[in-house]
């Protein structure tokens, strides 16, 4: 182990709260920031195209939720299984947990890719899809089908690099590549110099690009010398006890993202009932969030190593006192930016569109959420503490209820006596109820069962 390594895992283990927590969590916040400009960016250029473009992109979420989940699942499950194995000093089990993050990363993106090149385009028409906004969906989306080993990479192994507690690296590696993506989303979609104008199809040709490079920054960084966490690329990796422990935690995170993309999908279909200018709010509305969910998510997953790693070396009141540090932060987060979105609203609309319309309901969808994000930050603090703790179960309750029992169904009773803005009402309303819920399991975990 070298002297910077050692530094980072003294401080975990011995190092004050809030500056410890600040230090994880800041660059994976830089990172997942880094992340979401990849839809964000490619909104922002493709909306020029015109409503039915926004329309295409927004049915893209489900299908790019859907892969997302499926990737993000096993790179939580490594994170958390390193993270625990390195506070117990078992750098060996941290290398084998990080070795078959290959084995899985083959295996789910011959699955994704097969998926979508097969099922993609009858999934988009189930969504709402249908005459050109279809055509232009299943145009970005076939393209990201073929190239998803891009993508399956640079996140699965970015939970190595997050596990260990080098946030930093995760956060250059994503920023170069969100930086490419910026400057070349405009020259594959408007067309510069040799190449040619592309619209829909450049943006996701970018997209791809940047992946790719993503992908490649996260190889070389693994077979560095300097890591804590080293992985034999030659090897072949199959243990039943690793993907056991890996998907204890990371299956329950893909079924936590997999019931939130169902869930966007019956909402998308509610929402495209009211037409395309309807779908494009939402999926303005939807890209925001991301926005404001980043930095707490960022909180989250420094909370998910810290916690993992004084779990692991069973500092059981450091666990608890790095969890009130982040509900505290991330409640404060949410409730600055929300403010801002709140008050800013429709200048930050007509950066993707003027149209009144879509401004109009955009506005609406926007500002019922603002209110309440400070009570999603405590949702999400809770969600990333049990992964760290290796119950992603738990987590995985508090996400079905909020999206499945109650969000859903919510939505579809307020849209059948209001309209639309009921449906915005009612997803506002199962965040509520779900943060209240978590506090329930909180209090209990912590009462009795983590005890000194």
């Amino acid at each position: 182990m070298n002297n910077k390594n050692e530094i980072r895992i003294k401080q975990i283990l011995n190092g004050p709260i809030y500056k410890t927590l600040l230090k994880i969590s800041l660059p994976l916040m830089t990172a997942f920031f880094a992340n979401m400009m990849y839809q964000v960016v490619d909104m922002i250029f493709v909306a020029q195209l015109g409503k039915e473009y926004i329309a295409a992109m927004t049915l893209n979420l489900v299908p790019m939720h859907f892969a997302f989940a499926i990737f993000i699942g096993p790179s939580i499950g490594i994170a958390s299984l390193i993270a625990r194995n390195i506070g117990a000093e078992n750098i060996g089990k941290a290398n084998e947990t990080a070795g078959h993050g290959i084995t899985i990363w083959i295996f789910l993106t011959l699955f994704i890719t097969f998926f979508a090149l097969f099922w993609g385009k009858p999934l988009l028409r189930f969504l709402g899809g249908q005459g050109e906004a279809l055509n232009l969906a299943w145009e970005y989306l076939k393209i990201q089908a073929i190239f998803v080993f891009f993508s399956s990479m640079r996140i699965i192994f970015a939970g190595v690099l997050r596990g260990e507690g080098d946030s930093a690296k995760v956060m250059h590696i994503l920023l170069f590549s969100a930086v490419s993506n910026i400057i070349l989303d405009p020259i594959f979609i408007f067309g510069f110099g040799p190449v040619p104008k592309m619209g829909i199809r450049g943006a996701s040709i970018a997209t791809v690009i940047a992946n790719g490079l993503a992908a490649l920054l996260v190889l070389i960084t693994l077979k560095k010398n300097k890591n804590l966490v080293k992985i034999d690329f030659s090897k072949i990796y199959f243990k039943l006890k690793y993907f056991l422990e890996i998907y204890r935690v990371g299956f329950s995170v893909t079924l936590q993202h997999f019931s939130m993309v169902v869930a966007m999908g019956f909402i998308t279909g509610l929402v495209s009932t009211y037409g395309d200018t309807a779908i494009a709010a939402f999926g303005i509305g939807a890209r925001l969030e991301m926005f404001v969910i980043i930095p707490m998510l960022g909180m989250g997953a420094g909370l998910l190593t810290v916690s993992g790693q004084n779990y692991g070396a069973k500092n059981f009141s450091r666990v608890k006192k790095f969890t009130y540090a982040c509900i505290k932060l991330n409640a404060l987060t949410g409730f600055i930016i929300g403010l801002l979105l709140f008050i800013f609203a429709i200048p930050i609309v007509k950066l993707f569109n003027n149209s009144p319309d879509l401004i109009a309901k955009a506005k609406i969808f926007i500002r019922i959420y603002a209110v309440l994000y400070w009570i999603v930050g405590i949702g999400v603090s809770i969600s990333h503490l049990f992964q760290g703790l290796g119950k992603g179960t738990i987590s995985l309750i508090l996400t079905v209820t909020r999206v499945g029992l109650i969000g859903v169904p919510l939505a579809y009773i307020l849209s059948s006596c209001i309209g639309l803005t009921g449906i915005w009402y009612g997803l506002g309303a199962s965040g509520i109820i779900s943060a209240l819920f978590g506090l329930g399991f909180l209090f209990y975990h912590f009462k009795y069962k983590i005890r000194n």
